[in-house]
This record gives structure tokens, C-alpha cells and sequence, in this order.
């Protein structure tokens, strides 16, 4: 029981983890395209895409 909820704690704090990772890159974007004219939406991986785009 106690290595279950050892596990769903790592769980949980991976989680975080992975949601951190995804939003500070997208931040990042858009940062950028407000100082300057890019296209970079091509350029994310299929997964910070999909982020990135549900954010709009």
C-alpha cells in the first residue's frame, strides 16, 4: 500500500514536471513573436504544437 502512494506521489510531481517543461518553451515563443515577425510554430515538436496551439 505505502509503495502506492510512494508511486502516484513520483507520479504526480513527473506530472508537474512534464507541465513546466511544456509551458516555459511556449512561453518562450511567445515572447519571442511579439519582439519579432517568426514562424516558429513549425519548428515545435508535434506534442508543445498541440500545447501551443490550444493556448490561443
Amino acid at each position: 500500500m505505502d509503495t502506492n502512494k510512494n508511486l502516484r506521489t513520483q507520479i504526480d510531481d513527473l506530472e508537474s514536471q512534464l507541465h513546466q517543461n511544456t509551458e516555459t518553451p511556449i512561453d518562450i515563443i511567445e515572447e519571442v513573436k511579439l519582439k519579432i515577425y517568426l514562424k516558429v510554430d513549425h519548428l515545435l515538436a508535434p506534442h508543445l504544437l498541440k500545447k501551443y496551439l490550444s493556448r490561443e
